[in-house]
């Protein structure tokens, strides 16, 4: 029979997460993870594999196909975006608990940013098919990671509804119009 954290583990590359008192602890300083109870958290350690990137080593690079989500275990690494002038820009950094990539897991497109290690760091990371094997295991860890995806999904949809809502206003000042009305919904009103 197939132990959880081989059935996890298998379609990632890295060294497999064992449930020890360190790998668990830093899922439970994730606030999300932090209610879990132990049986919880040790399923979810057991569906991430880990990896160490030295400074300056790409986790993955805008474009490319995104089948996993991240989570920071030690160490500071930024997302950065490459301008259409080929300039890179920092759009964030991520520390300790942090998720990245998260996307991956409600839509399969390309990377959007290139993330990359500011400092030597321990990542973890957790497959697509992993995601499903935790479903099966423990639907309470699923939930809480599930929870945190669309959490961070609508902040970001948020995020880029007041983009384009200055942009609209600076737009039309520009052009010399004020603007009328909103073209964006407001919070809380949706189609």
């Amino acid at each position: 029979m197939t132990s959880r954290a081989q059935a996890c583990n298998d379609p990632v590359e890295g060294f497999p997460l064992l449930p020890t008192r360190t790998n668990v602890e830093v899922f439970r300083a994730c606030p999300p993870f932090a209610s879990l109870a132990e049986g919880d958290l040790l399923a979810l350690t057991a569906c991430f594999r880990g990896q160490t990137y030295a400074t300056d080593e790409p986790v993955f690079r805008q474009g490319d196909a995104g089948t996993s989500l991240y989570m920071v275990a030690e160490g500071t690494l930024v997302a950065s975006v490459q301008q259409r002038d080929a300039r890179s820009v920092e759009i964030n950094r991520m520390n300790a608990t942090e998720i990245f990539g998260e996307m991956a897991l409600l839509d399969p497109a390309p990377r959007s940013a290139t993330v990359t290690a500011a400092t030597p760091s321990t990542v973890y990371e957790l497959h697509a098919d992993g995601l499903a094997t935790l479903r099966e295991q423990s639907p309470a860890a699923a939930c809480a990671l599930v929870s945190l995806v669309i959490r961070d999904a609508t902040r970001r949809l948020r995020r880029l509804d007041h983009w384009v809502e200055r942009e609209l206003t600076r737009l039309a000042e520009s052009a010399g119009q004020a603007p009328t009305r909103s073209l964006v919904a407001p919070h809380g009103e949706g189609t």
